[in-house]
């Protein structure tokens, strides 16, 4: 679709930031980059993230994943769709977030949290975006600052992928250990875990609580000895970069049409 809101431009970004993280994934990291920095820079000042009238509406949706939780939460089976969602790729938002992760990769926090601004500029309840910010706090010792924005991310779109929702908690629990509060960080991880089952950090982190309630000075597991799928891939190796690309993906077929303890960028 092509619209004012959509333009042909815009369209054709969309497709070059899969063809950069094509590069990126082959192990042509720098070419993969600079294509990602010349799409975010075109990034309009005036962005609409989703748009419509009584018989469609049409969303910048960045993977499969969120396509999916949207039409959960709004359509009910066998129920008789009067507006139809209409699939757009999403182009600059998406570009600054992968710029941001190779950031990340490469231990740039600071570089990363400017690209992660910039995207939510455009799109400022976006969970993933929200989500490596508080991880951003939380490897800069500020708890305070991480949970803040962890429930940023639990409070922003209802249909956020169950896997970002699940990181989300067990992150908060993470930062929730640190400051002692047990309890709080007990019932986050057991929601977490209700999101996500196989999430090993966040059953690290219960029989860590579990071992400090039972009075063991040394705990039974490394809890932050694991890799969940927001740790970045090395940065000495271009050929490795497998994180690089949609936050979440689904096992489902596309339709057809579709930090620092002061930190100094924009608080959401």
């Amino acid at each position: 679709m092509i619209h004012h809101h959509y333009t042909q431009e815009e369209k054709d970004d969309a497709d070059q930031v899969d063809d950069a993280l094509e590069w990126i994934r082959a192990g042509h990291l720098r070419e993969g980059q600079a294509m990602l920095q010349e799409i975010a820079a075109r990034a309009p000042e005036l962005y609409v993230y989703n748009f419509g009238n009584e018989d469609e509406v049409c969303i910048k949706f960045w993977s499969m994943a969120e396509y999916l939780g949207y039409i959960a939460m709004t359509r009910k089976p066998r129920e008789q769709v009067e507006q139809e969602v209409i699939w757009l790729k999403s182009a600059y938002p998406r570009a600054l977030y992968e710029l941001a992760m190779l950031d990340i990769a490469a231990g740039n926090d600071a570089g990363a949290a400017e690209y992660l601004d910039g995207a939510l500029q455009l799109e400022p309840d976006h969970p993933d975006c929200l989500l490596r910010i508080a991880e951003i706090y939380a490897r800069g010792g500020d708890a305070p600052r991480a949970i803040e924005h962890y429930d940023l991310v639990l409070g922003s779109r209802p249909y956020m992928s169950a896997k970002t929702m699940a990181h989300a908690l067990g992150g908060k629990a993470r930062q929730l250990i640190d400051l002692d509060q047990l309890d709080d960080a007990e019932a986050c991880l057991e929601e977490s875990l209700h999101h996500g089952p196989g999430n090993q950090l966040a059953m690290n982190l219960k029989r860590y609580i579990e071992s400090v309630r039972a009075g063991n000075v040394t705990p039974p597991v490394e809890i932050d000895g694991v890799e969940s799928s927001s740790t970045p891939p090395p940065a000495d190796a271009a050929a490795e970069v497998e994180n690089v690309g949609e936050p979440e993906e689904a096992d489902a077929t596309p339709p057809a049409e579709p930090p620092r303890s002061k930190p100094w960028w924009r608080l959401w």
